[in-house]
C-alpha cells in the first residue's frame, strides 16, 4: 500500500509524493524512476543507496546529511511535517496513509533538493 504526501496542512489536492517499498514518487502514481530512496533512518537521492544519504531521520527529526548532528530541518509530529526544530506555525507537508519516513521523503524533497 503506497502512502502520500502533500504540501501544506490538508490532503486536498494532488499530492506532492507517493512512497511505496522504500521509494520515493514524485506525484500520485509509482510509475517512473523513485527520486528518492528510504533505508532505514537514511533517505538517498535517486533509486539507489549508493552514496552518502542526504538525510537521516531520528526522533521525529529530519536532519540534512548522514548523522543527525547540528539544527533540524524539519520535525515530523503525527502527520504533519514542520519546518525546522519545532511544531510551531503551519505544516509544510500533511501525510496520507504513511508513517515518519513519508513525512521525512516530504521534508527532504521540498527542502533538500
Amino acid at each position: 500500500m503506497a502512502s502520500r504526501a502533500y504540501r501544506g496542512a490538508t490532503t486536498w489536492g494532488n499530492p506532492l509524493l507517493t512512497v511505496a517499498s522504500g521509494r520515493v514518487y514524485a506525484g500520485s502514481t509509482t510509475f517512473g524512476s523513485p527520486i528518492l530512496t528510504i533505508d532505514g533512518d537514511k533517505i538517498y537521492e535517486g533509486s539507489t543507496t549508493w552514496g552518502s544519504p542526504i538525510a537521516t531521520v531520528a526522533s521525529g527529526k529530519v536532519y540534512k546529511g548522514s548523522s543527525t548532528w547540528g539544527n533540524p530541518v524539519a520535525t515530523i509530529d503525527g502527520d504533519r511535517v514542520y519546518e525546522g526544530s519545532s511544531t510551531w506555525g503551519s505544516p509544510i507537508a500533511t501525510i496520507e496513509d504513511g508513517g515518519r519516513m513519508t513525512g521525512a521523503a516530504a521534508a527532504t524533497f521540498l527542502l533538500l533538493m
